[in-house]
């Protein structure tokens, strides 16, 4: 489970204001939280159109690697225009460099922590070693879905500091803004609810154990 912790002023790179905090890494995502939400939306609903008796014979790692590369394929579509944006594929796997962030896509398990952290590799990365893109900061899209895989039910933006512990986590979550209705009812249509997405600081944190599975 997630603990609340303090966090550690005498880390620099993550004082509240600095560059890497959480403040930093809202400022950077703003832009992109409509995209970055709505791109497991579109990945599961692919996904499920697979026919569920191909599906049947995969075991949970597959499934889930194969649903990321769905969500691969739609963050490429997504940003596809965005200069931005490019993707490489190192380390047995797939980043999106996206302005002064990498971004790590992963599925979250019930502790709301990547499901297959922690290995060598992670760990050196999350500590902040990442040779394939110097000068970047490491955040993982963390993406969790119910037992079904109906359903999207969360995705955090992540960063973590050393072997398993998270600095901090930003929720971007979805919420459905309804029309107003001024005056009496008339012969138009009423106006289709829209959906907006908020960002939701998670407490900075340091102390927060991964428990490896």
């Amino acid at each position: 489970m997630r603990d609340h912790a303090r966090i550690d002023p005498a880390v620099d790179e993550f004082r509240m204001d600095g560059i890497g905090s959480q403040s930093w890494v809202v400022s950077k995502m703003m832009r992109d939280r409509h995209r970055l939400r709505e791109i497991p939306d579109v990945a599961l609903a692919r996904f499920n159109r697979v026919d569920p008796e191909l599906r049947l014979p995969l075991n949970p790692r597959t499934t889930a690697n194969m649903l990321n590369c769905y969500v691969i394929d739609e963050a490429r579509r997504a940003f596809d225009r965005d200069s931005r944006s490019r993707f490489i594929e190192a380390n047995g796997t797939t980043y999106q460099i996206l302005g002064e962030c990498v971004l790590w896509y992963k599925q979250l398990g019930d502790d709301g922590l990547p499901s297959n952290y922690p290995t060598d590799a992670a760990l050196e990365m999350m500590q902040g070693s990442f040779p394939f893109a110097p000068h970047k900061y490491l955040l993982v899209v963390g993406i969790q879905v119910d037992a079904t895989m109906q359903k999207v039910e969360r995705v955090e933006i992540q960063r973590y500091t050393a072997a398993g512990k998270i600095q901090f986590y930003i929720e971007l979550e979805k919420a459905e803004r309804r029309g107003r209705v001024l005056g009496m009812p008339s012969a138009e249509p009423a106006a289709k609810s829209k959906s907006r997405v908020t960002i939701k600081r998670g407490p900075e944190q340091t102390e927060i154990a991964s428990g490896e599975k």
